[in-house]
């Protein structure tokens, strides 16, 4: 099944949207923006554990609200497996909660701009995947997530890929938490660009890649990655503990317009990443049937 959202405005701040029907492997569920400008989803998105195989593209989400009983916002949040979440954007203007949390397993988040999320200094971060397994995240930009990392792989994310993705302007770039029975293991870390992180106090000293607080990197792999002026270097004391690390290096890509947020990049070391170039894949060809 295939539903087309068209233009417009869907929801507001006083609102949360849920999906909770399934799909199966091979006839998902997808729900697609179609036409210009994208449609606007506001308010927080949850996708329960009940909807499985569902696809959400080509929307511009809004997210965040405070629906929570503590009075607190709520984020966009996946609980159902193999949610893919494609060529869209996500910003929930600072507000205290991170962007995205993935909880299921077989999540694929690709393609897609992610920022001005968080506003709980170390705790709010642009993706946070939390008990998922065999996740992708892939040629996205995130950015301007001040109060937390661009990505946060803790508690017990394990066998997943973070691969070609540009994070800017972060508290730090990548976490991996790796701690007792709640340790995140056997993840792959490669060909990312992580830039210009400012630092998270006492938390993080703006690192590329953090870990805690382990003694073994558990099958957690940083390779053949780049970064370039990050306050706190490229890696964190718990480099060879948390996470083992191989040919990663220092360069300046040299973004197009990085005050514009136009992360395509001009260098040809950051251009043999295989980076994302911001431009989605094209949408779902609808024809209208009437006026």
């Amino acid at each position: 099944m295939v539903g087309c959202l068209r233009a417009g405005s869907y929801g507001d701040r006083s609102t949360d949207q849920q999906i909770d029907r399934s799909g199966f492997p091979g006839r998902r569920i997808v729900i697609t923006g179609i036409g210009r400008p994208r449609p606007r989803i506001a308010g927080a998105v949850f996708v329960s554990d009940e909807a499985d195989y569902v696809t959400l593209s080509h929307v511009a989400i809004e997210g965040a609200n405070n629906l929570r009983p503590d009075g607190k916002p709520q984020a966009m949040e996946v609980w159902g497996s193999h949610f893919i979440f494609e060529d869209s954007t996500l910003t929930n203007r600072n507000a205290a909660v991170s962007g995205l949390i993935v909880k299921g397993d077989g999540a694929l988040i690709r393609r897609n701009k992610i920022y001005d999320v968080g506003g709980d200094f170390g705790y709010d971060h642009g993706i946070y995947v939390s008990t998922s397994r065999n996740f992708k995240i892939m040629y996205n930009w995130i950015y301007n997530c001040h109060s937390g990392w661009g990505i946060q792989l803790y508690p017990n994310a394990a066998h997943g890929s973070v691969s070609h993705n540009i994070i800017d302007g972060c508290g730090s770039g990548i976490t991996i938490g790796s701690e007792g029975d709640q340790a995140s293991h056997d993840n792959r870390i490669d060909h990312n660009l992580i830039t210009n992180s400012i630092g998270l106090g006492h938390f993080n000293a703006g690192t590329g890649i953090a870990g805690c607080c382990g003694q073994s990197p558990d099958g957690n792999f940083v390779i053949k990655n780049m970064f370039w002026r990050n306050a706190g270097g490229a890696f964190d004391e718990y480099v060879g503990k948390s996470y083992a690390v191989d040919k990663n290096f220092s360069s300046n890509p040299k973004y197009y317009n990085r005050g514009a947020k136009d992360f395509r990049v001009k260098s040809r070391a950051a251009q043999a990443l295989g980076l994302w170039n911001g431009v989605s894949a094209p949408g779902p060809n609808v024809r209208s049937r009437g006026k």
